[in-house]
């Protein structure tokens, strides 16, 4: 810096002398404290270092190569090293302290910790990318590749837990949504249990739905706040290059979504076979080959064997379709969604699907830690629970057959873990369903992808896969006010009724007729049902002049008919068949009546008598 001062030797003359300024000191990192030596499972090095109370580990490989910004990690300690010697001077410190023994184990990927850390005597966790680990990882150290960070960055939380229920819930009945979001927990499953990931790409014409199903696949994990990503957190197929291995790596054991599989080069479809194998290449320039465990959903306007077809990769077509399952939209329906039979149905629909997705990054750490403790607390009972599943799925898949002749006994394989998967969600609380939906969903998946593969093979007709579907009975509705089934609503109650009153508990259906049902015999009862189910949700079967009755909630009964109008007209419907109590109110009649329950309370009910003895056609 330069000062001018007027001397006093020579009056009116100006003279220039320098200010003191300190000499310069070299600063070599000395307030940069180094604790530790740490050793992932792939026996990579890292240094723990300090500035103050903020800590970072660095990768001890790293520090040795000057174009890998490694050192940048400190400058965001708050201290930054710019000048040669100052790295230089750390270099030798970090050097010194690289080749003492190690002291602690390093993580490198998210999910379920390799075998190699539980043999060193760590306990079963699972570990999460920053922006899901809202209460940080204190057990476990962890150090991601910086390449992660674009894709760790869209897994975060917002919204609430009750929204993403709400999404969950307004997904029953639909077979595409439901397999979707069993998919999203099949990473942990697969890796503690060591199964293969699956694979699952719903194919249609541009504009049915099927994005927005995958959209809502990944929100267990993340989402986008930004309106104009209508894929959430997902990938563009055709901007993913040879990146593929990193974004998987990134995402290992969530989720990875690729939209737009049609406009994929050949070189990324035929990586989807080693990659759903769970390793990627490596290059030269990197000392670990990487390697992962990542279910797959994928969208696509053209099937896996088309695509294949086009891109001259006709011997690997039998190993793509099983390991990426084409989906098509349901039998009989032209959108992606049962119950949905017009563009103005679709809208609402997706509008509200959309609108409950903003609700993402709640149920897949939520998952991860529950089925963490479960396997902590007892492991031989989730494995038994596990694989009482599979052979209940398998047994249900038997039935499925394909007309070419195709071997299904790896597919079916893929979606009894999916159906693992969904039924650990449920034993959970995480998804709002029943095993039996559940179970009846993915099978219509199966019969549905099985036909639809026999038909782009060009092995049977077109009209087969109508053939092989089944539709899926809702148990409430799902769709908007705006969409409606093609049944009408007193049909729909009495299919309600048919369905969900032999799942007794499971299915919220409690029986209070017996008249020595004693009020500690009636709570327990109640307890057991309301582990399946939302106390809303509870409907009592109860007797009354010598007649069954069914005890609604006012609010259940109307979320069984569809909403405020439909239950409207149902009760008139009923009332006209003789089949709803009322009672006078003023001039006019209540459709809500008083009934005791055996723990002494009475409650205002819509009270339905059963229907007579006849089949429903």
């Amino acid at each position: 810096m330069m000062k001018k001062k007027r001397t006093t030797q020579n009056k009116g003359t100006l003279t220039v002398k320098s200010a003191k300024v300190p000499p310069l000191q070299d600063q070599d990192a000395r307030n940069v404290k180094i604790f530790g030596v740490g050793e992932s499972e792939d026996g990579q090095r890292f240094l723990k270092v300090a500035v103050g109370e903020k800590t970072a580990l660095l990768n001890v490989d790293n520090l040795a190569d000057p174009r890998s910004g490694e050192l940048k990690i400190l400058t965001r300690l708050g201290e930054p090293l710019i000048r040669e010697s100052a790295r230089r001077a750390f270099r030798d410190r970090a050097h010194d302290h690289a080749r003492a023994k190690r002291t602690f184990p390093v993580v490198t990927k998210t999910g379920f910790l390799s075998p190699e850390l539980l043999l060193r005597g760590r306990r079963q966790e699972f570990v999460l990318p920053p922006g899901l680990a809202t209460q940080g990882q204190p057990n476990v150290p962890c150090y991601f590749d910086p390449r992660y960070g674009q894709y760790h960055r869209r897994l975060h939380r917002t919204g609430t837990i009750r929204g993403w229920l709400e999404l969950a819930r307004l997904c029953r009945g639909q077979t595409r949504l439901i397999a979707a979001l069993c998919l999203a927990f099949t990473g942990a499953v697969c890796a503690l249990f060591g199964y293969e990931p699956p694979g699952l790409q719903f194919v249609s014409k541009g504009g049915l739905g099927k994005t927005t199903t995958g959209r809502i696949a990944v929100t267990p994990w993340g989402g986008s706040l930004d309106p104009t990503r209508r894929i959430g957190c997902g990938v563009s197929w055709n901007h993913t290059d040879l990146n593929l291995e990193i974004v998987m790596a990134a995402l290992n054991q969530m989720l990875l979504f690729l939209d737009n599989m049609h406009s994929a080069k050949k070189e990324n479809v035929q990586k989807i076979i080693e990659l759903m194998n769970g390793e990627g290449r490596g290059r030269s320039t990197e000392t670990q080959q990487a390697s992962f465990c990542v279910p797959l959903v994928s969208t696509s306007n053209a099937s896996v064997v088309s695509i294949a077809r086009d891109l001259g990769m006709r011997d690997e077509i039998e190993a793509l379709i099983d390991r990426l399952a084409d989906i098509p939209p349901p039998a009989g329906c032209p959108y992606m969604f049962e119950g949905i039979r017009t563009p103005e149905q679709l809208r609402a629909y997706g509008d509200q699907l959309r609108r409950l997705s903003l609700n993402f990054g709640w149920a897949g750490p939520e998952f991860g830690r529950r089925l963490e403790a479960a396997v902590a607390a007892d492991r031989a009972q989730i494995q038994a629970f596990v694989a009482a599943r599979q052979r209940a799925y398998w047994d249900a898949a038997a039935s499925i057959k394909s007309l070419a002749g195709r071997e299904l006994t790896r597919i079916s394989d893929k979606f009894a873990t999916i159906y693992i998967a969904g039924c650990l969600a449920i034993r959970f609380k995480i998804l709002p369903w029943n095993e039996a939906e559940l179970l009846r969903a993915l099978l219509t998946c199966e019969r549905d992808h099985v036909a639809f593969v026999d038909q782009e093979l060009g092995l049977v007709p077109a009209r087969v896969i109508t053939a092989h579907s089944a539709p899926l009975p809702s148990r409430s509705s799902a769709l908007p006010r705006a969409v409606g089934p093609a049944i009408t609503p007193l049909e729909r109650f009495e299919r309600y009724i048919d369905h969900h009153r032999g799942g007794g508990l499971r299915h919220g259906f409690i029986d209070v007729r017996s008249p020595d049902l004693s009020r500690l015999r009636f709570k327990l009862r109640r307890r057991r049902a309301l582990r399946w189910n939302d106390a809303r949700a509870l409907v009592y079967v109860g007797g009354h002049d010598g007649r069954t009755e069914f005890w609604f909630t006012d609010r259940w009964f109307t979320e069984v008919a569809g909403g405020a109008r439909r239950a409207a007209t149902l009760k008139e419907e009923l009332l006209g068949v003789g089949r709803l109590e009322t009672y006078p109110r003023g001039e006019g009649v209540s459709y809500v009546v008083k009934r005791r329950l055996p723990d002494g309370s009475r409650s205002y009910f819509v009270v339905v008598r059963a229907k007579r003895k006849k089949p429903l056609r």
